[in-house]
């Protein structure tokens, strides 16, 4: 009897064995599914680097259009206040030069009296 248990002993040893060497389909799909969603993993990751990279570089691109319109408003309201400062002082020497010439033609009239 002590052998007849040490050869099923013996003879379940070597179908283990047996079953872990050949790998049946169950175990094959298993591992054809670990290596697929392994994969996905990866792929969806760059992906999320690379959206998270366009959405770095959009930003910075409107930061800089941003800046740039800012630069410019500035640099119209200069040109525009320097316009206006330019202006005024046209309008006071046309001023000035109206009431020269009024002086001019008030003395000449009462020269003229």
């Amino acid at each position: 009897m002590k052998t007849l248990m040490t050869w099923l002993a013996l003879i379940s040893l070597g179908a283990l064995a047996a079953c872990a060497e050949d790998k049946g389909p169950a175990e094959r799909a298993g591992e054809k599914i670990d290596e697929t969603v392994e994969a996905a993993q990866e792929k969806t990751g760059a992906m999320a680097d690379d959206m998270q990279e366009a959405v770095d570089e959009a930003r910075q691109e409107a930061s800089d259009a941003m800046d740039a319109a800012g630069d410019t408003m500035n640099e119209m309201q200069d040109e525009a206040s320097d316009a206006a400062e330019d202006m005024q002082q046209r309008a006071e020497d046309a001023a000035d030069e109206v009431e020269e010439g009024a002086k001019e033609v008030a003395e000449e009239i009462k020269g003229d009296s």
